[in-house]
């Protein structure tokens, strides 16, 4: 259980939001997890969640300490090793760990969690020093807290760039071409999009679901460089920024820029968004538009990934002992299809509804004739 609560210590206080599909799997191991009973799997994923929940509720206050021992288990050589050996394994959740370990400065931060979790590893004399390791320990929600101000420390320097861009993008006229990935999916789901480049985010996650073809019936987030943008909701006390003030070039103005985009956080759909492109406006052109894709989008509260697997699983197999019900809940269900005509024929009801020329030429016209008349 330290171990655990190290691990998602470390999910939590990382650059970016760790979807829980993806820190799951590394918890339960190859082919996710497993229950002796349908029954049991709603109940301990349930205490999972919450158990993340509030460690990473915790780390954004920058309130966290760590639950430890009393005394070190036998076999440890101190009472917060199994919690920082969880930490270092939560750190393999993402490659820019790598980059604060390199950073001279930032990698001191993580020096004394290494030490707890492997003393060989860092320091020559291994010996035991009781007192040192306390002091130690009781460094850790310092430790923590600034670990997590390191990775949102780099947002306000990205900021003015970021808000260049996306007056350049402005001034330009220019459209950001997407992909949109949905993440523990096999065999992809994915998307190639369309959109403007001074779209604020409210007008991109509509784009974005509707592309994929959910309902936009659930939460949603975005998350880059450990700082989150969703819906303002007074009813729920987050650390979001409100997505509402920030365009698509403020999120990521450059090509090969990528961020995450979550939508339902109960079953966790997860999707990596990847600028491929800024490109210049066609004003032929009607935008949000999808230009390519391939695969059909899950259904909505099916479980997520591993839920979704399943399902197609049952489906598939007349001799599933859940064959016949999930078909009467689920309905008729082709992974392998994908409409780009109907698609877009969505995306084109999200986009401003433009007036046909002539129209616009008559109101000029009356414009003109009540000036006359007033002159």
């Amino acid at each position: 259980m330290f171990m655990l609560e190290g691990f998602l210590c470390a999910a939590a206080s990382g650059p970016i939001a760790v979807n829980p599909a993806v820190w799951l799997a590394l918890v339960f191991g190859d082919g996710g997890p497993r229950f002796t009973g349908a029954l049991r799997a709603p109940q301990i994923l349930s205490l999972l969640f919450r158990f993340s929940n509030s460690i990473a509720s915790a780390v954004l206050k920058g309130s966290y300490v760590p639950s430890l021992p009393a005394a070190a288990p036998a076999g440890q050589t101190s009472r917060a090793e199994p919690w920082a050996r969880g930490f270092v394994y939560g750190m393999s959740l993402d490659d820019a760990w790598h980059n604060l370990s390199r950073d001279k400065q930032a990698q001191m931060m993580l020096v004394p969690i290494l030490m707890l979790a492997e003393p060989a590893a860092v320091v020559k004399d291994t010996t035991a020093d009781p007192e040192s390791t306390e002091a130690i320990i009781g460094m850790l929600p310092d430790i923590v807290k600034m670990i997590g101000e390191y990775w949102s420390s780099g947002a306000p320097q990205r900021a003015s760039g970021a808000t260049r861009a996306s007056e350049t993008a402005r001034a330009n006229g220019t459209v950001h071409r997407l992909k949109i990935q949905l993440q523990d999916v096999k065999p992809p789901v994915w998307r190639r999009v369309e959109i403007k480049s001074d779209a604020k985010l409210p007008e991109v996650s509509q784009a974005l679901l509707m592309a994929m073809g959910w309902t936009d019936t659930h939460l949603h987030a975005f998350r880059r460089n450990g700082v989150s943008f969703s819906r303002p909701d007074p009813d729920w006390d987050t650390d979001n920024r409100d997505e509402r003030r920030v365009t698509l070039a403020d999120l990521a103005p450059l090509p090969k820029d990528w961020f995450s985009f979550d939508y339902d956080f109960g079953d966790g759909w997860r999707h990596r968004v990847t600028v491929e492109a800024v490109l210049a406006r066609d004003d032929q052109a009607t935008y949000p538009r999808c230009v390519a894709g391939k695969r059909a989008c899950p259904p909505e509260d099916c479980g997520g990934p591993w839920g979704y697997a399943e399902l197609l699983a049952a489906l598939a197999d007349p001799a599933h002992p859940e064959h016949a019900e999930r078909g009467e809940r689920a309905g008729l269900i082709d992974p392998e299809e994908f409409d780009l005509a109907e698609t877009n024929a969505g995306l084109a009801s999200l986009a401003p509804q433009r007036r046909p020329r002539t129209a616009k030429k008559q109101i000029e016209k009356k414009r003109k004739a009540g000036s006359r008349v007033r002159r």
